[in-house]
């Protein structure tokens, strides 16, 4: 197995001692640990986040393996690592060779057959063991990209993900993948040219002969042919260096970047509010930043979301000066006011109704 840049951080937690249940880091620590910086993404959350703890990606293979899962605290600019249980061994060869049956199993398949489709119990049974839970609600993990470890598998068999129905539990293969989403030179080529971007441009439009020109690579048939081609998912490259796709027209060629963390307020505000409801408490968001998200909800007619933000995050505003928690209190009650207007429409309907 290679030996990951990120195993410097496993190799410190396996190092802890066996009473010590929790770990805390800052990422500045963590800079030293592995002799570089962080990926702008680890400091910024988003959509796509680089702490998550799952296995396919390598950095959170590092600390999982070690028997330690990752908790980040944004705010704080630091990350708490909580002890799950002894050390793993072997993980990476465990899981490649779990996927490895469903690549045989396409492997066998008859010449003249250009598809096949199988639910997910049978790649459950192929495998010995339960899918994770991403790959029932999550059609990225299905994403025909080398970066993870399972597409590697159907993609070096000659297969690829044709479709895939979360509802029904079922995925199609077909025939003809490409054994990667891009060449080894479009990635690192890519990393190099968005970390080299100025740092306050924010948004990067490009069509993809332009990008090829800038690269000095060419672009694979499967990335200017495919949406899967630019998930933001795994290790893309682009998320690597602090960005995101936020837009693509494949009919046109054009790919629009975004430096992750920099979404226009509404959309934050609105991703933001999704998880709340989620169920997710969102401790590690800065108490200024809700300010800033109630008083642009109050000004700009998004009184729901502005409602459900302090609602939901009173806590973090209670935290704030006085003075501030003042404006955000009268914002908060702007919105509840705007929200329940057809209340005082209606008592005043009812008040002429009794006059009448």
């Amino acid at each position: 197995m290679a030996y990951s840049k990120y195993a410097p951080i496993g190799d410190h937690l396996r190092r802890q001692p066996a009473e010590l249940q929790s770990v805390v880091l800052t990422f500045d620590e963590v800079e030293r640990l592995l002799g570089e910086r962080l990926p702008d993404a680890a400091r910024t959350r988003d959509r796509y986040d680089w702490w998550a703890n799952t296995e396919t990606r390598s950095q959170a293979r590092s600390w999982l393996t070690a028997g330690w899962t990752a908790k980040p605290e944004l705010s704080r600019g630091r990350v708490v690592f909580v002890r799950t249980g002894p050390a793993r061994e072997h993980t990476v060869e465990a899981l490649a060779s779990k996927y490895d049956l469903l690549a045989k199993f396409l492997r066998v398949q008859l010449r003249d057959k250009t598809d096949v489709q199988i639910e997910f119990r049978d790649i459950e049974k192929l495998s010995g063991t339960a899918l994770p839970h991403s790959a029932r609600t999550d059609r990225s993990w299905w994403a025909n990209t080398g970066s993870c470890t399972q597409a590697r598998r159907w993609l070096k068999a000659g297969w690829r993900v044709a479709s895939v129905d979360l509802e029904r539990e079922v995925v199609r293969f077909e025939r003809g993948a490409p054994t990667d989403r891009t060449g080894r030179g479009f990635k690192s080529a890519m990393r190099r040219f968005m970390h080299e971007l100025p740092a306050d441009q924010k948004q990067l439009a490009l069509t993809f002969d332009e990008l090829a020109a800038l690269l000095g690579c060419g672009l694979s048939h499967f990335t200017r042919t495919r949406q899967e081609g630019w998930a933001n998912t795994g290790t893309a490259p682009w998320l690597v260096a602090g960005w995101k796709v936020e837009k693509l027209w494949l009919k046109n060629r054009i790919v629009v970047f975004r430096r992750a963390g920099t979404e226009p307020p509404h959309e934050r505000i609105q991703d933001a509010v999704q998880r709340l409801l989620d169920g997710d408490e969102m401790s590690c968001v800065d108490p200024c930043q809700v300010a800033d998200w109630i008083k642009f909800c109050s000004r700009h007619r998004l009184y729901f979301h502005g409602k459900v933000l302090y609602d939901r995050m009173n806590q973090l505003v209670g935290s704030l000066d006085e003075h501030v928690r003042v404006e955000v209190e009268q914002d908060y009650r702007n919105c509840c006011r705007e929200l329940n207007r057809y209340r005082e429409a209606r008592v005043s309907v009812a008040m002429s109704a009794s006059v009448g």
